[in-house]
């Protein structure tokens, strides 16, 4: 079962990836700290028997991603405790349909999203079937986004909704891990932040101003009010993975203004063809960032849910004492990439995706967060990186429980990750929230990788796997 998902794994991108340099440049000490002082405490999921005998796991990635490596360290650990637990790769799942299996078989789908969703249909009361088999949990929300736009499930925002609630997660009998709709539904996200507002400037961050735009004539108004203001703007489309359609627009001069954004929202339909329509964008202030070598960039602090360990266990996965003590279960934050945009910072009238886009490479230039010198350059002391942990399980917890009050529902939550900019005046400012589609995992410190697989496997155990 291990090779074979390594298998699969090598197929993925690894040309320019410097994410293991990363992480062995992580500080220990300071990473352990965070893990213990970002602790925050959630109610955890509702525990239930698996509703189909044995259980099938789908466990989806995009074909080509260089973190299909990820995903597979994270399926080894769970097909691992799992005795009698058979795995399909993409060449076995190809020439051998799932209803070939015994009904009582727990099988792994680690799979491409390509090859799964011809497979895929949705039937009444919200269960997935693949091959017409039952499937009792998809590792990670961002599934249902491809889905979705597959025409299998509904997915969608509504206008003057938190839009946190995506059809098709919530109330099904297949369980999505990380089953919220705030990473597939990116105009929740800065409502979300502004709702946090009070809370995040205890922790020195703040969110941008920022409008959600319906269609062609929102976005231009709202674009002109923040020019007004001398502001650059982002725009964002509904649906956007790795950057694909986030476009900017400076205030004033060539390339800048109201034309600038026109130019941008046709060049959105362009970038990303799955989503045939474009809205809501959301429309941001910019923030220039402190700079890295004369580059704009941001941070991304990991966030992995779980039970909560003894204060005197020895796994660094755990918590420090007193962080959760036996019993419960909770969050915890780790620190991982600093990413800089591909092309030093000109001009705040002249934005565009190779200055302003923190996540144009694969990995090309990431830096380690804890790391001294990287601290230094962007005036982070040893305090502000575990208030950015506190900040990033704020988010997340918020984001939970708004999903619990919207549809009673306690997703299972693995792993995700919150993006922040570092202002010019200190202020940390969220900008995107990922799930467990997002991965990066060896730019933390070595020592904490099993973390992200740890989290998966305590997910997939409430739904009875």
């Amino acid at each position: 079962m291990r090779e074979a998902l390594f298998r699969a794994a090598q197929r993925g991108s690894w040309a320019g990836s410097d994410e293991e340099l990363v992480g062995g440049r992580q500080s220990e000490a300071l990473t352990r700290r965070v893990w213990g002082r970002s602790w925050r405490p959630v109610p955890g999921p509702v525990r239930r028997r698996c509703p189909v005998p044995g259980g099938v796991v789908v466990w989806p990635y995009p074909r080509g991603s260089s973190a299909t490596v990820d995903r597979a360290n994270c399926a080894d650990l769970f097909v691992r405790s799992r005795p009698g637990c058979r795995v399909m790769t993409e060449e076995t799942f190809r020439d051998d349909k799932l209803d070939g299996a015994a009904d009582g078989d727990r099988v792994v789908l680690f799979c491409p999203w390509d090859v799964l969703v011809p497979r895929m249909r949705c039937r009444d009361g919200g269960r997935l079937l693949v091959d017409d088999r039952p499937v009792a949990a998809v590792a990670g929300e961002a599934m249902a986004g491809v889905l979705a736009r597959a025409g299998v499930l509904g997915c969608g925002a509504r206008r003057g909704a938190r839009a946190l609630r995506v059809p098709g997660i919530d109330g099904g009998d297949t369980r999505f891990v990380n089953g919220t709709g705030i990473v597939l539904v990116k105009a929740a996200q800065p409502v979300l932040f502004e709702g946090a507002r009070a809370d995040l400037a205890e922790l020195g961050a703040a969110p941008t101003p920022f409008r959600v735009a319906w269609d062609r004539g929102e976005v231009l108004a709202a674009a002109d009010a923040f020019f007004g203001r001398g502001d650059g703007v982002v725009l964002r489309p509904a649906v956007s993975s790795h950057g694909a359609g986030v476009m900017f627009a400076g205030p004033d001069g060539p390339g800048g203004g109201r034309p600038a954004v026109e130019a941008a929202l046709e060049a959105m339909r362009a970038a990303v063809p799955a989503q045939a329509d474009p809205f809501p964008v959301t429309v941001s202030t910019f923030v220039e960032s402190r700079k890295v070598d004369g580059r704009v960039c941001d941070v991304r602090m990991f966030v992995v849910g779980g039970p909560a360990a003894p204060p005197d266990t020895p796994d660094p996965c755990a918590p420090t004492a007193g962080a959760g003590g036996r019993g419960g279960w909770g969050l915890r934050s780790l620190p991982g990439p600093v990413r800089p945009a591909a092309a030093p910072f000109a001009d705040r009238d002249r934005l565009d995706a190779a200055t302003c886009l923190t996540c144009a490479g694969p990995g090309e230039g990431r830096m380690a967060l804890t790391d001294p010198g990287v601290r230094g350059e962007l005036g982070l002391d040893e305090a502000a990186v575990e208030r950015l942990g506190r900040a990033a399980t704020l988010l997340w917890a918020r984001a939970l429980a708004e999903q619990r009050a919207l549809t009673g529902a306690r997703p299972p939550f693995a792993y995700g990750s919150v993006d922040f900019l570092i202002d010019v005046d200190g202020r940390a400012v969220p900008v995107a929230m990922n799930g467990a589609g997002a991965g990066g995992h060896a730019g933390v410190h070595p020592l904490f990788g099993d973390a992200f697989a740890h989290g998966m496997s305590a997910a997939l155990r409430t739904v009875g796997l």
